[in-house]
């Protein structure tokens, strides 16, 4: 049960980064989005094995539309759920990034009151 809940939530996480990487191509060969993607990725790996969960959490979207009281309400709730995601499952160990980048179709559910 455990193994299938934190599949599923590094997935649900991964699809918010919308993370692709592909190892040692440099970023100057890349299409730009894609290199702030990988960059993006990377970061937020740095950040979370620190155990920096605030600083991970501001990497991911957050509407337009919330003023800084909620964006700041949301970003502490998300580096709550990423410190008990660590802590409960720990972080990936033994990856290695793909050298060819792989076509993946990320399955998220997710919910809430803001339209798009």
């Amino acid at each position: 049960m455990k193994k299938s809940i934190l599949i599923l939530s590094c997935c649900l996480l991964l699809s918010f980064l919308s993370t692709r990487a592909s190892d040692q191509e440099s970023f100057e060969n890349q299409d730009p989005v894609e290199a702030q993607l990988v960059s993006l990725s990377v970061d937020f790996f740095k950040h979370m094995v620190r155990s920096e969960y605030t600083d991970a959490s501001v990497l991911f979207h957050y509407p337009k539309e919330y003023t800084s009281e909620k964006k700041a309400e949301q970003i502490l709730d998300v580096s709550k759920l990423l410190k008990i995601f660590t802590d409960e499952f720990s972080l990936p160990s033994n990856h290695k990034n793909d050298k060819v980048p792989t076509l993946y179709y990320n399955v998220a559910v997710s919910g809430g009151d803001t339209s798009y």
